[in-house]
């Protein structure tokens, strides 16, 4: 069941509930004006913000008309999920920021009615930091983040927005349902920048779709795909990752991290993670840890990325079903290409625009699944653009392109098409057919995980 949290009212009835208008125009808020921003320098200015790619100057497509977006975006810079002993010049320990939480409760079916702030709570009191943050929670630089990246974006599309996506039937939002809430927030965030400040849905409740775990398929569900999890456990088998790490020179780094008896086939991509949050916003990393480890770390983490999921089985069980989401969506949006009557589709077909907050392991299997290529594991506000197309004057003549990080995404199975040469352009039609043997129903997930709805 797919649940809605509206965004909490601000100034009038219809105020969006981001601080985005705070971070943009008064930098002595209390977003930015904690004790904790005496030592920690994210968020106070450009330099220290986390990168954003801005969209690439790249051949325009004027001989076709763009009728939809769907924006998929990992939640901005986040703290670390992992204890590290890192301590700043002065000897002191981090001294984090990250901007307020606000206390909602979701709108649920049946007596499921709960305050999402018991879990919050509960997950505080294990997780904290040093300053105002949990673990893996949205910073003030990544609020910051997404703010830009949402401008950015509406920088280019703009003349897009204006003429598509007028009312609220017309964008569609979703995000992950984690407890920190650091997908949720990043869209509001990246909502602030990306509606304008003259859009006329800026001072609008705009609802967020949100998925109890069970249904969640932004992301792989190890503990309830009982073939996905030995799938990974396989291809992360230890010797192995020792095996390979060796060879990047970072076994002996992860060796050192990794406190537990166990490794996690995850637990690399988590010192990755956890490295970023430092590096990637001016911080230094701690004295055991070397710069030269930390790069050799990238480069394993996208090879070992590529490599847990470059499977078809494997993508399948990982984002099969939220391609074959992808898929329909795309493919029903046609009725609204041709203007006929669009009652009968869902809110995200329905949506000239689309905008989901997600993860890293959302973004990657899809990349894997289109190009199986390796690339740069997805860093922190990482995105994919899906743009949609149709002729000029022939709304039956459909095209796709997909961005990532502002430069479009080839897909070598299909750049032998003249019209994709040097433009990454497809026809939908070999674009679907393509990407869809890793696509699932829901059915056909839980056959191949060998699990049914309820039994865990």
């Amino acid at each position: 069941m797919t649940h809605f949290r509206s965004l909490a009212e601000l100034i009038s009835p219809c105020a969006i509930y981001i601080p985005f208008a705070i971070v943009q125009n008064r930098q002595d808020d209390h977003l930015f004006s904690t004790p904790a921003m005496t030592n920690y320098q994210g968020g106070m200015n450009s330099d220290s913000m986390p990168r954003v790619t801005r969209i690439s100057e790249f051949q325009s497509l004027t001989n076709l008309h763009l009728q939809k977006l769907i924006i998929i975006c990992r939640h901005g810079h986040r703290t670390g999920r992992i204890r590290l002993n890192i301590e700043d010049a002065t000897g002191e320990p981090i001294q984090w920021n990250c901007p307020s939480l606000f206390h909602e409760e979701i709108d649920q079916d049946d007596s499921q009615q709960h305050n999402i702030m018991s879990a919050y709570e509960s997950f505080y009191e294990s997780t904290h930091l040093n300053g105002n943050c949990l673990r893996g929670q949205l910073t003030a630089s990544g609020a910051l983040q997404c703010k830009t990246l949402g401008s950015w974006m509406n920088q280019y599309y703009e003349p897009f927005l204006n003429a598509h996506v007028r009312e609220l039937d017309d964008i569609y939002c979703r995000a992950s349902d984690v407890v920190t809430r650091r997908t949720e927030e990043s869209l509001k965030y990246f909502l602030g920048g990306f509606l304008g400040d003259k859009h006329p849905l800026k001072k609008c409740r705009i609802p967020i779709a949100l998925r109890e775990a069970t249904l969640e398929n932004l992301y792989p569900n190890f503990t309830r795909c009982r073939r996905l999890s030995k799938i990974i456990a396989q291809k992360s088998d230890l010797r192995w990752v020792e095996r390979e790490a060796k060879k990047y020179g970072v076994w002996n780094l992860i060796e050192r991290i990794n406190t537990s008896e166990t490794l996690n086939p995850l637990f690399p991509l988590s010192v990755l993670n956890t490295l970023r949050s430092y590096t990637d916003i001016g911080l230094e990393l701690p004295s055991h840890i070397l710069e030269e480890e930390a790069q050799q770390l990238e480069e394993f983490c996208s090879a070992y990325s590529h490599h847990l999921f470059d499977d078809e089985v494997g993508l399948q069980l990982s984002i099969g079903r939220f391609l074959n989401e992808l898929l329909e969506n795309m493919e029903s949006s046609t009725h609204l290409f041709h203007q006929q009557q669009a009652s009968a589709l869902n809110s995200a077909t329905r949506a000239r625009c689309n905008v989901i907050l997600a993860h890293d392991t959302t973004i990657l299997p899809l990349i894997t699944a289109f190009t199986h290529q390796p690339y740069l594991h997805p860093n922190f506000a990482s995105n994919l653009v899906f743009e949609l197309y149709t002729e000029k004057g022939d709304t039956s003549k459909r095209y796709i392109r997909i961005l990532y990080d502002g430069s479009p995404l080839c897909i070598p199975q299909l750049d032998d098409d003249e019209l994709a040469q040097g433009l990454c352009v497809y026809r939908f039609e070999d674009f679907k057919k393509h990407a869809a043997p890793y696509a699932l129903t829901n059915t056909e997930y839980f056959e191949m995980c060998r699990y049914e709805p309820g039994s865990i």
